[in-house]
């Protein structure tokens, strides 16, 4: 009798997140991730009583910030 060899566990990337965890993750305060949510940078779905943010929403929501980090340092107002 041969023994079989366990599957070695797998990495599995969440499709959803806690607004805690998006905190952490985006570096910013609980009240600006719903801020995020309500004006659709972020996007909620609702599981029963929990709101969990979309890991997609957060990938955007983190390129879109690192594109305007590049931009120039001073604000069209000091021109």
């Amino acid at each position: 009798m041969t023994k079989r060899a366990k599957p070695k566990p797998r990495e599995v990337t969440p499709l959803l997140y806690s607004v805690a965890e998006t905190q952490v993750l985006l570096g910013i305060s609980k009240s600006y991730v719903y801020r995020l949510v309500k004006r659709g940078v972020l996007r909620a779905v609702q599981l029963g009583e929990t709101r969990r943010i979309t890991a997609a929403s957060i990938m955007a929501a983190a390129e879109g910030a690192e594109y305007k980090s590049m931009e120039t340092p001073w604000s069209e107002k000091t021109r």
